[in-house]
């Protein structure tokens, strides 16, 4: 295989890559090049990268291009840059060019961010970095969890949109070049030298390599600097393996020493002694910034994480013995350590980039981030906008007294914000954050409830494998105070808590993939007991000739929230049912009443509510020819078939006729409330306040502080002076209102 060929387009005629159409070279690097094209099918631009020419004989590397191309594709997260088609090209001269073709990134990569502040001599602004090493910082984890390894993380490989938001591209890339099929047996150690692990270095990649690569990048992003650099590709290696990493306080003496701790630990020679998780280390970095009496937690290893502590290997690789150091000898004379490096410094999978040397970079004037808003005038304004978390909260909770407030991430993280605090002081130090604390998670479907008393908190798939599904309760400072081992089936789709101290949880789903059967579960157990738990089939789902009977999937599970109670209503798609749990040796659900209604799919969780005195249930339905937007209704929760009652809903500008107008709504708790308030978030943005009352208009619109995009979840405190909202704006922003 001529492993340096080039696929150019002026040499070889060749004017299309499959169905796309070649615009411009936009990328050149030692692992390919990326060409900006046309999809004429779908009318949209594509980046596609093609990988070195290869010979129409070398079927082994076809094989396993097209291994590696279909578990890039397989990736599906927010931050990791998605595979739409792969595909090959025969070129004139017979050589065969392989392409991955991917979505068009416009705003550049990190990488040109770096290189912008190091000619201004600046770095670039610390909450930036913090946010961009947190979305990397998952991207890694999520791969790590579906036991797939990067190889080549560095700022070049961090394509930005406009907004900031991160992914992580080039999955797969370094491990096709590298591959002994494709490389005739020998040992191959793909990616870029600056950002190499030691044991990368060795061709023995391991989880722990990415963190490597991920913690020279934050620190580079913080000093200005690499840890290690010389003038060519091997020496660089030699210093990763060999010289102990650089003070990053010597060239930037306003870091904490307990970043500096931190930062070391991922920059641990030692794969083993490296953190396991992208998300713990970063975490803790912002911690160390944002409290400068912060003391750092030990970081988990892959001996606390045994399931992460895989290697990739291929088919003709042999096991051998890991080794914690190497020797300047073992470096220069090979010995099968490093027999081919594939990229150059500096040149990367995405084009080439040129690191600035020697120089220390002028840190940029301390600033102050402030959670007041723009139009703090204004009598419906807001008073706090929170920021700081990378997606919307599916998931507030109020404590008891209104001082915490907590925002829970659909799949990754749970955030602590001071609301007390944040009243009296709404303005910040730059670099340090609005949350008091914050946890993270695996990539899972998070959802959580607080308890009836309000001092603790439930968080539903906080870990699932094979073998169980957690349940994680804390106290409100943010310490696990214990776990919950569920049955293995799966996620849990929606959780509450029975007032009269019992935690529920829905689930829907197949036992067996190939079966035309689904089930609808309620799962019970009482959290001070964990071993009592109990199972209940609520229906069957059965699939025939393209029909289903049985009922409908559970949607969500709700507790009434007066005092002592057992009761619940349970949401289908077409119905709701009242009922209450009952618990002798077993559980029971028994059905006080059916209400059939339809909801719209596409609904938020929240889409009902209970009135504070447990009378009647407050609830979104979807569009119908009537209602083009959906509507706002109440009903009583004891009759079967109840009058259904309206609120006067505003007409919603803009909306196609395939989306809801409104996007969830909130009770509030508060029984002295007569009738009761209802707070409704809209697809547009918008927060209107009724009165419960047939046929009424809203009596209140919010301001948003100038957001234009829908409200994810509302949330009243318990004392309904309050009302906290979501957004799902490119700032997944949280607004924080006093009513009344």
């Amino acid at each position: 295989m001529n492993d340096q060929k080039e696929f150019e387009q002026t040499e070889n005629g060749i004017e299309t890559l499959g169905r796309y159409r070649i615009a411009r070279r936009i990328g050149r690097g030692g692992m390919g090049e990326v060409w900006l094209c046309e999809d004429p099918r779908l009318i949209r631009q594509v980046a596609i990268k093609t990988l070195p020419a290869h010979n129409q004989q070398d079927k082994n590397f076809a094989k396993h291009f097209e291994r590696e191309a279909e578990a890039a594709a397989a990736l599906n997260h927010p931050h990791i840059l998605p595979v739409h088609d792969y595909g090959k090209q025969s070129l004139p001269d017979g050589t065969i060019v392989s392409y991955i073709v991917m979505p068009y990134i416009s705003g550049g990569s990190l990488a040109d961010r770096i290189t912008s502040a190091s000619q201004q001599q600046l770095l670039l602004p610390l909450q930036d970095t913090l946010a961009f090493l947190e979305q990397a910082a998952q991207a890694i984890d999520y791969a790590h969890k579906k036991r797939l390894i990067h190889r080549d993380i560095k700022p070049a490989n961090m394509l930005l949109r406009e907004d900031n938001w991160l992914f992580l591209a080039d999955f797969g890339i370094a491990r096709i070049i590298s591959s002994e099929e494709n490389l005739t047996g020998r040992s191959v150690a793909a990616g870029t030298p600056l950002y190499m692990a030691p044991e990368q270095a060795r061709g023995k990649a391991t989880i722990t390599s990415d963190n490597y690569s991920l913690a020279v990048v934050a620190y580079q992003l913080c000093t200005g600097r690499l840890p290690f650099e010389n003038k060519t590709a091997l020496a660089t290696m030699m210093m990763h393996q060999l010289e102990p990493v650089p003070s990053p306080r010597q060239f930037n003496p306003t870091l904490p020493s307990a970043f500096e701790q931190i930062l070391l630990q991922g920059l641990e020679k030692d794969p083993a002694a490296r953190p396991a998780l992208a998300c713990e280390f970063v975490a803790q970095l912002r911690q160390a910034i944002s409290n400068p009496t912060y003391q750092p937690t030990p970081l988990q290893t892959v001996h606390d994480l045994p399931r992460l502590d895989f290697q990739e290997r291929t088919q003709t690789q042999q096991p051998d013995e890991q080794h914690a150091r190497i020797s300047r000898r073992d470096l220069l004379l090979g010995g099968g350590a490093i027999a081919t490096i594939t990229t150059g410094v500096g040149l990367g999978a995405w084009g080439y980039w040129q690191t600035t040397q020697g120089s220390q970079k002028s840190l940029p004037t301390p600033q102050y981030i402030s959670a007041r808003p723009k139009n703090s005038g204004d009598a419906n304004a807001p008073a706090l906008v929170l920021t700081g978390s990378l997606l919307n909260a599916n998931n507030l909770l109020w404590s008891k007294d209104a001082s915490l407030l907590f925002s829970l991430e659909y799949t990754y993280t749970l955030f602590r914000w001071d609301v007390a605090s944040l009243l009296k002081q709404p303005d910040k130090p730059y670099g340090s954050t609005f949350y008091s604390g914050k946890l993270s998670y695996p990539d899972n479907q998070l959802c959580a409830t607080i308890s009836p008393d309000r001092t603790q908190f439930a968080v539903a798939n906080s870990e699932w494998d094979d073998t169980k599904t957690q349940v994680a309760l804390y106290t409100l400072d943010l310490r696990l105070q214990s776990t919950i081992n569920m049955p293995p089936s799966g996620n849990f789709g929606a959780i509450t808590w029975l007032t009269n101290n019992n935690l529920c949880f829905t689930r829907y789903g197949s036992d067996d993939l190939n079966s035309n059967k689904a089930h609808s579960y309620l799962y019970v157990v009482d959290p001070t007991r964990p071993q009592r738990q109990w199972t209940i089939l609520l229906n069957t789902l059965i699939t025939s000739g393209g029909k289903t009977s049985g009922g409908s999937p559970v949607a969500t599970v709700l507790a009434d929230p007066t005092p002592d109670s057992s009761r619940a209503v349970i949401g289908y798609e077409d119905y709701l049912e009242v009922g209450k749990v009952t618990i002798s040796n077993n559980a029971t659900w028994t059905v006080l009443s059916r209400i059939h209604v339809k909801i719209s799919s596409s609904k938020t969780s929240q889409w009902i509510d209970w009135t504070p005195d447990g009378k009647n249930l407050v609830m979104l339905t979807t569009r119908d020819t009537t209602h083009p937007q959906g509507r706002v209704v109440y009903m009583s929760a004891s009759m079967s078939k109840p009058p259904v009652q309206d609120l006067n809903t505003p007409s919603i500008a803009g909306l196609e006729s395939s989306v809801d107008g409104y996007n969830c709504l909130a009770c509030n708790p508060n029984p002295a409330n007569t009738p009761p308030l209802v707070a409704v978030g809209t697809a547009d943005g918008n927060i209107y306040i009724w009165k419960l009352q047939a046929g009424s208009s809203y009596i209140k619109k919010l301001g948003t502080d100038r957001i234009q995009a829908g409200v994810a979840t509302l949330a009243w405190s318990p004392d309904g002076k309050w009302l906290a909202a979501s957004f799902q704006d490119n700032q997944a922003s949280i607004l924080i209102w006093k009513i009344g």
